[in-house]
């Protein structure tokens, strides 16, 4: 099982047709210009979220999850906005875009709940441990946290039958780190995900 390394296989490979993950959405932008703008109010921010209504609710239902815990239900990008910050939705918006190009992926393969719970956790909590470095990445770290694991997507999407493979040995006893894991993939794909910022780079 250990000897199925892809010689043929390079990193290119997994980023040709629809995975295209090396420059952030038109919307990421165009919210920047409003947020940056000091004559634009918040009600313009989320007049750009609200044009699209999937990515709207989408975003509404990160916001009133758990994590956040704020003690109503928040019904509006713009209140939304108000107890978030506007730049904290907007680097949800990039971190939704981008995960949802994978939302068709086979359930059996990975749970895309799992996965945006284990992300949106992340990152919180690099944002809680950034807050004691005086903010040193402030407006990075969200977003690192949130794609930090994006590049299992990848694999999931181009590889499914080879992750899958790594997924069943790891959830083996004897396979169970996060050490071990990497070798896995180092054994059978050729090398291991890594994120570093927006985009993808594998070492």
């Amino acid at each position: 099982m250990f000897d199925t390394l892809q010689n043929d296989l390079s990193i290119a490979d997994l980023l040709r047709g629809d995975l295209q993950l090396s420059s952030p959405p038109t919307i990421y932008f165009e919210l920047q210009k409003v947020i940056e703008n000091p004559a634009k109010s918040l009600a313009d921010a989320a007049f750009i979220i609200e044009k699209d209504s999937t990515l709207s609710l989408k975003l509404l239902k990160i916001v009133n999850s758990a994590f956040y815990g704020f003690p109503s239900k928040i019904s509006s990008i713009d209140r939304a906005i108000t107890l978030v910050g506007s730049q904290e939705l907007q680097q949800l918006t990039l971190c939704t875009i981008v995960i949802e190009k994978f939302s068709e992926l086979p359930g059996e393969l990975i749970s895309m709940a799992e996965f945006w719970a284990r992300s949106l956790k992340c990152a919180l909590i690099a944002q809680e441990i950034d807050s004691f470095l005086d903010k040193e990445f402030a407006n990075s770290i969200f977003v690192c946290g949130m794609l930090h694991n994006i590049g299992q997507l990848v694999f999931f999407r181009r590889l499914p039958e080879l992750s899958r493979e790594i997924s069943l040995i790891q959830q083996s006893s004897e396979y169970s780190s996060d050490n071990d894991e990497i070798s896995l993939e180092e054994r059978i794909i050729g090398f291991i995900r890594f994120i570093k910022g927006y985009g993808l780079k594998y070492y």
